[in-house]
């Protein structure tokens, strides 16, 4: 029985993310991998049984935390709406962001090809729900209601480029945090201004 060696696996997965990043998923080469962690392809295919189970390997769980953070801010059972709710999505959001920089980059810049090249619109789509929830509350309480939530979903839209962006091309974590804030800020601040709606009917 050959026993696979921890020293092996991290230097294809290393190699891994900077192919991944530099070609994207659906232009990355297996044996380009194995090269480049020093191994053979054979070899590589004992560690990982093929470019998506490896590319899983990478992004897979930090996609799935990332979902489920997310999916955790569901208001739709709130009576009263809590200020801190986006925020708090947010500092969750960033905290993922910091600690699983490059698969996050590669979710949202580099997975075309893959299972997860999804991942930008599920990201605008959760986003948007949210902060929808959250402005309807917010309008009932003011016995209004939301029109359409179509500016909303522009600006999660908005919000999910601009992230890839930063996390793309800004190689300090503290600035790209910096630039984030400043995006949702530029973003959602004064956003039921910017909203139209009408009165609630009874």
């Amino acid at each position: 029985m050959q026993y696979l060696k921890d020293s092996v696996r991290s230097a294809i997965i290393s190699e891994a993310m900077a192919e991944f990043l530099e070609k994207g998923y659906q232009n990355a080469s297996m044996r380009s991998i194995a090269q480049g962690a020093k191994t053979s392809t054979g070899n590589l295919y004992k560690y990982f049984q093929g470019k998506e189970n490896l590319y899983d390997a990478i992004v897979g769980d930090v996609y799935r935390d990332l979902m489920e953070t997310i999916h955790q801010f569901d208001v739709r059972e709130c009576k009263e709406v809590d200020e801190a709710l986006f925020p708090g999505l947010l500092e969750r959001v960033l905290q993922t962001f910091e600690t699983n920089r490059t698969a996050v980059s590669l979710l949202l810049n580099r997975s075309r090809g893959s299972k997860y090249e999804h991942c930008k619109t599920n990201f605008i789509q959760v986003v948007t729900q949210v902060v929808t929830q959250v402005m309807e509350l917010k309008l009932k309480q003011q016995k209004k209601r939301l029109k359409n939530n179509l500016f909303i979903h522009v600006i999660s839209c908005t919000l999910a480029e601009g992230i890839s962006l930063i996390l793309k091309d800004c190689r300090d974590d503290h600035h790209a945090r910096e630039l984030v804030q400043k995006l949702v800020d530029t973003l959602y601040d004064h956003l039921q201004e910017k909203l139209e709606y009408e009165p609630l009917h009874p």
